[in-house]
């Protein structure tokens, strides 16, 4: 069946099912990929499979990785990374510190929304307006939370003006702090901006199948000339990672990324797909509620970490692929000790020991809340029995990615399994989380010492003495247990070989600008 808008065939998940049961296990037969002519195929369709649909489409207000993925399609950031992570300009030409309380940015002429908005330092202004109005009440706030103000200084030169030294500022910028939209579209859609996203990236919106898939069209006046190659790009949510690896298998989707440990392997072997898993700046955790029974104990907490066997799981729940998790800072981030490991092996004894230390010498129960995900359900189960050995019962709440979100941001939880992705510099995760005025503290710590040290480092421009700051706030994190680190996840990937052109960006984002598809 096709639809009205050009012989596209229409995708549902119903059908994705289908076409995926179908394929089976096997794998694909070997085939020669062919060789495009300059600018590609007429009319290519990229179709990418992602965990869940999007939960907004405004950058402004999202907590979700997923939304990450789909805004690269449709925005443009201040700044961007290239493939070994070194910031490059994007919308902004250049930066630099005026002084210690002012940032100038030049901006890229010539650029437009897909509105027909022109970008410039006014629309820039406006997004950070609409960042730091504290009655907006933005989660990008506590990405840069130094800055009090903005300012179009001329046609494109924005100043940033902060209520104290920010040297991270770049590496903030090339999140979804930096991302910008439309000022045009803010004040049409208002709210509803969380389902007309306006921006000046490669691809325009053309809609949203909400709890299936998003579409965009290239978007001509694109300032890359010439690109992007593709005429459309298509986001579609699988919740069952298990049918998004045979998707990539049988060629229903093109791309995708978050894969079972378990299948990698497996995708390797295909024939017509290339994986990609490498060592990334995420950390999987159990994230403690701080501020009620029973994790306002701190011994309780130590006795959870001393519980688990962070080795076993890596080995039985994510088959090496990844790393047994020690702290919050994963290996390729700033600040992380080789040497610093707090729970090196599993110590039931210890964990006893804690246990009659909080007041709970025969254990106690608590509720964590899961994704719908067989591995995470796999590493949960893991966990379980493992604390049930010391007389810990932790009960299990499965729950979708939206409302885990929604109780997560509302702290509505005791406890939480969740991986978080990470960032360029670890500053933005220590003030979004840990900091105990963010917004996104929703962990209930305070630690007048961390949030201390948290102000030193914003105003350290030289990376290695930051690094020694951030390894002093990631050991008290370490002490203190507001998130218990379970895993340091490879970023997997894997892509059909007729995705030409594609380059693996270390920070996990899936840029396709520069990608064709061959036929």
């Amino acid at each position: 069946m096709a639809d009205a808008r050009g012989g596209r065939p229409v995708f549902s998940r119903r059908r994705l099912l289908r076409d995926v049961m179908a394929a089976g296990l096997a794998f694909g037969a070997a085939r020669a990929v062919p060789v495009l002519a300059a600018g590609g195929p007429t009319g290519a369709t990229l179709t990418v499979g992602l965990d869940s649909d999007a939960t907004t489409l405004d950058p402004a207000f999202t907590t979700a990785e997923v939304d990450g993925q789909i805004y690269r399609a449709f925005f443009d950031r201040l700044i961007e990374v290239d493939t070994r992570l070194r910031l490059t300009p994007a919308l902004a030409l250049s930066w630099r510190s005026v002084n210690e309380t002012t940032w100038e940015f030049q901006l890229r002429p010539g650029v437009t929304f897909h509105d027909g908005t022109a970008f410039d330092a006014r629309a820039a202004k406006a997004n950070f307006d609409r960042i730091l109005d504290p009655a907006n009440g933005s989660p990008r706030r506590g990405e840069i939370p130094y800055v009090k103000e903005a300012e179009a200084v001329g046609a494109l030169t924005l100043r940033l003006h902060l209520t104290g030294a920010f040297a991270p500022l770049p590496y903030s910028l090339t999140g979804d702090s930096g991302i910008m939209v439309s000022p045009a579209a803010i004040d049409k859609y208002g709210k509803d901006l969380a389902s007309n996203p306006v921006g000046t990236g490669p691809f325009s919106f053309v809609r949203w199948d909400k709890g299936d898939h998003i579409e965009g069209k290239a978007f001509p006046g694109y300032w890359q000339k010439g690109r992007p190659y593709l005429a459309s790009i298509r986001y579609q949510g699988i919740p069952d990672p298990e049918v998004k690896a045979n998707a990539v298998r049988s060629g229903t989707i093109d791309a995708t990324e978050d894969l079972l440990a378990k299948d990698i392997a497996v995708l390797r072997r295909v024939a017509g797909i290339h994986v990609y898993a490498q060592p990334g700046i995420s950390v999987t955790s159990l994230r403690l509620q701080l501020a009620k029974p029973p994790f306002d104990n701190r011994a309780l907490r130590e006795a959870v970490a001393w519980a688990i066997d962070r080795a076993a799981i890596n080995r039985v729940v994510y088959y090496n692929v990844g790393a047994p998790g020690r702290s919050f800072l994963p290996p390729t981030a700033l600040g992380y000790e080789r040497d610093y490991d707090p729970f090196p092996r599993r110590d039931v004894a210890k964990a006893k020991a804690k246990l009659s230390e909080g007041g709970r010498p025969g254990g106690f129960s608590f509720t964590a809340q899961i994704l719908n995900d067989p591995q995470v359900t796999q590493l949960a189960q893991a966990m379980k029995q493992q604390l049930s050995d010391v007389g810990i019962d932790m009960e299990l709440v499965t729950l979708d990615n939206g409302t885990l979100l929604s109780r997560l941001v509302a702290s509505n939880f005791i406890a939480t399994i969740i991986q978080y992705y990470g960032t360029l510099d670890p500053f933005q995760g220590f003030s979004r989380f840990f900091l105990s005025t963010s917004k996104l503290d929703v962990y209930g710590y305070k630690n007048p010492e961390y949030d201390g040290l948290l102000a030193k480092a914003a105003g350290e421009s030289d990376a290695q003495a930051r690094a020694a700051i951030y390894a002093r706030m990631n050991r008290l994190l370490g002490a203190d247990l507001p998130w218990i680190f379970l895993q340091y996840p490879d970023y997997t990937q894997a892509l059909r070989d007729r995705v030409q052109g594609y380059a693996y960006t270390p920070d996990g984002g899936m840029r396709f600008t520069g990608v064709r598809l061959a036929s």
